[in-house]
């Protein structure tokens, strides 16, 4: 299962003694590696979320260096994991940074994990780019902000500031923050959100295409709008990965039981209950023949009873890929040869399928002990635009 994630941030200047807005400007935001790790529950850097909780924290600096660099009119080729720049362009600080192909939000990105000189570096994956090409590094493994100056995670609560909003196979998770007059007037260039304020690390930040001058009659306003889209939105065909049973069917996100945030700007699950789409909950296979929703539900998804649960899943941070953790379930339970028409993510509280692979064919349990093993993978992912 693929989630993809798309920030938009907006300021505004407000006059203090009017209330009105003098000045800002909105920018789409670049999400980073920490912030995709962070959502597949990694602790590196204290900062494990969800997408609602991703913008707990609104930080704001006067950095001016860019997220990206692109080449110009240098043009690059690549034999196996070897990239060959026509002219001077790499830097030593760029090991780690993503390397993307081409222009707009196509082209293939290849991680540098090597620095050799200014036109030559390594990359983690082979490829044969013998044209050459254009090209844009981005600065995805940065933690913080070039130069911290203020934080904030005191929400503006009027009409519309703070809440999600949920259409189709997307939900967006909005919050409002205000930083209030300072004794000094400053100048923001980057802003960056995070789950929590923990040694100023950000989970995403954008670059103001112009400064926000902030006066001594003047507070700061910030809209961060954090865009998730939850695929497949509709069934999807999928091959067979089971071993003594054929998984061959169609998998479908059911329902979006997602955390989301309030017009308060805490946080509630839309159905009070752990979340599904967060890769939590429980595994059960569905003893009764059943259709699949068309399109995702905002709520409750399809009823699941009659079914055969599974206890004990454990969920964790898969290390070898950025974004991504796996939920585990390899308890056993007695059954007595039921018919097994899908193998299904449930509510742990309610009984509604959130997340399942309806059978082609269906199966049968074993009159006895059904230890089934499964591995479930949730993918987070960002699109960057050259």
């Amino acid at each position: 299962m693929n989630v993809s994630i798309k920030t938009v941030v907006e300021t505004r200047i407000m006059d203090a003694k009017t209330g009105k807005q003098v000045g800002g400007q909105t920018k789409e935001n670049l999400v980073l590696d920490g912030g995709l790790n962070s959502l597949a529950q990694s602790s590196a850097l204290g900062l494990a979320c969800v997408p609602a909780t991703m913008s707990n924290g609104c930080l704001i600096g006067s950095g001016t260096s860019p997220n990206s660099i692109g080449g110009g009119a240098v043009t690059f080729t690549q034999s196996g994991t070897t990239i060959t720049a026509s002219g001077s362009f790499f830097t030593s600080n760029m090991v780690g940074w993503i390397f993307k192909y081409g222009t707009g939000s196509g082209g293939t990105e290849v991680y540098i994990t090597a620095f050799t000189n200014a036109t030559t570096v390594t990359v983690g994956t082979s490829l044969t780019v013998s044209s050459p090409t254009a090209g844009t590094v981005w600065n995805v493994a940065r933690t913080t902000l070039d130069t911290f100056l203020f934080q904030s995670n005191t929400y503006q609560t009027n009409a519309g500031d703070c809440g999600t909003t949920i259409s189709g196979n997307q939900a967006t998770h909005k919050r409002t923050y205000k930083f209030p007059q300072q004794g000094s007037p400053y100048t923001v260039n980057e802003i960056g959100y995070a789950s929590g304020f923990v040694s100023q690390r950000v989970l995403g930040r954008v670059v103001l295409g112009s400064s926000d001058v902030v006066g001594t009659s003047n507070f700061y306003v910030v809209v961060i709008s954090i865009t998730v889209t939850y695929s497949p939105s509709a069934p999807l065909s999928v091959t067979n990965v089971g071993t003594n049973i054929n998984t061959a069917g169609t998998l479908m996100c059911e329902a979006m039981s997602i955390t989301i945030v309030t017009s308060s700007g805490a946080t509630a699950n839309n159905i009070s209950v752990s979340s599904i789409l967060e890769l939590e909950g429980t595994l059960c296979f569905k003893t009764s023949s059943y259709s699949q929703n068309g399109s995702i539900n905002p709520t409750a998804g399809i009823t699941v009873s009659p079914r055969v649960d599974i206890s004990g899943g454990s969920r964790a941070f898969d290390n070898t890929k950025v974004g991504s953790c796996t939920l585990t379930f390899n308890t056993g339970v007695a059954t007595t040869g039921q018919t097994l028409f899908g193998i299904c993510l449930r509510d742990t509280n309610v009984s509604s399928i959130c997340l399942d692979v309806l059978f082609t064919t269906p199966q049968t349990a074993p009159t006895g002990t059904f230890q089934p093993n499964t591995v479930w993978r949730l993918t987070y992912t960002r699109t960057l635009v050259n």
